[in-house]
């Protein structure tokens, strides 16, 4: 699934991987198309239940769901989330739930592809 962010450290994770990419964001698995404002992931959670609600503070005040149709959610190389069209095309992060899985995080820059 989309990746959604659970904590400062997979943040880190991801900025390094998009930032290597040279990538300007990438898609995280949140929206508000079922009721304004309510961000949900595409796991059924409420983003203040993920562990990590950081907007950028880049964009103020953000989420701003310019235009009136901004209901999916980026991050953006820079650090932080912004609400975005849920239309727009571009790159994307997935992420895999594993307990058991034995995975650092350099194996894991190592392996994922864009």
């Amino acid at each position: 699934h989309l990746a959604v962010i659970r904590s400062d450290t997979e943040e880190k994770v991801i900025l390094k991987l998009i930032n290597d990419a040279k990538l300007e964001h990438t898609w995280l698995g949140l929206h508000d198309l079922f009721a304004f404002r309510d961000w949900i992931s595409v796991q059924d959670v409420r983003l203040n239940e993920t562990g990590w609600a950081t907007w950028s503070p880049r964009i103020v005040p953000n989420p701003d769901n310019y235009g009136g149709n901004q209901h999916c959610v980026r991050l953006l190389n820079t650090g932080g989330m912004d609400d975005i069209q849920c239309a727009s095309k571009i790159p994307f992060v997935c992420k895999i739930e594993c307990d058991t899985c034995k995975v650092s995080s350099t194996q894991l820059l190592a392996t994922t592809a864009f």
